[in-house]
């Protein structure tokens, strides 16, 4: 990592990031309880798995430095060693129904026995109607869209771990690349670009990677399979993974052996679609115009019938979709873009009978000239 990342001052930015919105919506304090925003608001690196997606919690109200940490008893420990900031840690039991009791107890605790507390957007309905019993004076909202916000645009301590990603993620694409052969399975191609990402750094990939050739590349088969990669394929890549908590993924796609005319166009097709979409990545852009500047491309060119048929690019960060999506208004809400926002674009072509192609970079809108932070080479046609 070019530069050393400050875990307290980590914690501190995304801290004041959701304050200030927080104030702004006149919300008095926020709980979260999925394991992307709890690592948001507190930095700390739990246990992932499906399992542990709920089952570590923190409180937020506009007058703390830090928030309240409520991780699984056992891990109290741990918190008290490593993460030395936060002054207020609660273990929590497993039982989620003795939650609430727990929460109430923090928020009178910090003087908030009514007014608006936020719940996050990924809160158990049976924990949500267990908390309106045991603190009946406290109207809660979704606060999906202050978490959204303020997760939307990175600060600078988390755009150092972005570039870390990134670059593992490059590390882990290339050798995917670099396993594709005819004889080779997709399976084979996949489990090589995970044992690659995590020898790099990573903590756990994102999924297996999506290896896809022949007729499943056509068909954009996400899952890979046994099938026998055979010359002529075009095999498309996409994955990546976790680095500190944060993650990159992105696409490539390669020819086994010479492609046929129409595939060199489909390729130099969706190359400049996804070009002239990340040019279009800069403060005050709208997402919508994004996405209608990839699919234009494509369309002009003749493919659209076989374009990519969800969004255009997504945000990247704690989570594989983020704020903002990039897609066309029967997908998403438009949104304008900012800087330090951190976005995939990923347009694709997938005609059946002749082959396909997606490819996806990941991209910081700055200030000037949109920072694309993969580095993976394109096919050499391009």
């Amino acid at each position: 990592m070019d530069k050393k990342i400050d875990p307290e001052r980590l914690v501190k930015l995304n801290v004041e990031k959701t304050q200030k919105l927080m104030k702004k919506n006149e919300m008095n304090g926020v709980i979260v309880n999925r394991i992307d925003n709890f690592r948001f608001l507190t930095g700390y690196h739990s246990m992932t798995s499906l399992f542990y997606m709920n089952r570590f919690s923190a409180i937020l109200t506009l007058n703390m430095e830090f928030p309240v940490i409520l991780p699984r008893a056992l891990d109290v420990d741990d918190v008290k060693q490593y993460y030395p900031w936060f002054e207020d840690i609660r273990g929590t039991q497993l039982e989620m129904n003795l939650w609430p009791e727990i929460f109430a107890n923090v928020l009178k605790d910090y003087g908030i026995g009514k007014g608006h507390v936020g719940l996050d957007p990924w809160t158990p309905y049976t924990l949500y109607e267990s908390m309106k019993k045991e603190m009946p004076d406290v109207c809660f909202t979704d606060a999906s869209e202050i978490l959204e916000s303020a997760r939307a645009s990175k600060s600078e301590e988390e755009i150092k771990l972005m570039r870390e990603a990134a670059r593992v993620a490059d590390i882990g694409m290339q050798a995917c690349l670099d396993t594709i052969e005819p004889g080779a399975t997709e399976l084979k191609v996949s489990k090589a670009g995970s044992h690659a990402l995590m020898n790099a750094g990573a903590e756990l990939p994102l999924v297996t990677y999506m290896v896809a050739s022949g007729v499943n590349a056509e068909i954009s088969k996400e899952v890979p399979t046994n099938k026998i990669i055979e010359k002529g394929d075009s095999v498309i890549i996409d994955g990546g993974g976790y680095t500190e908590g944060y993650c990159a993924e992105f696409a490539r796609t390669k020819f086994v052996g010479p492609p046929s005319s129409e595939c060199m166009h489909i390729y130099q097709v969706v190359y400049e679609a996804e070009q002239k979409a990340i040019e279009m990545l800069r403060p005050g852009s709208f997402s919508h115009d994004v996405d209608a500047t990839a699919r234009e491309v494509i369309r002009k060119a003749g493919y659209e019938d076989h374009e990519h048929q969800y969004v255009t690019g997504h945000g990247l960060g704690l989570s594989v979709h983020e704020k903002p999506l990039i897609g066309p208004v029967s997908y998403t809400k438009n949104v304008k873009l900012e800087k330090g926002m951190i976005v995939a674009i990923e347009p694709g072509i997938y005609k059946p009978g002749v082959g396909a192609v997606r490819l996806e970079d990941i991209v910081l809108i700055t200030d000037n000239e949109p920072e694309i932070l993969t580095n993976t080479e394109y096919a050499s046609l391009v």
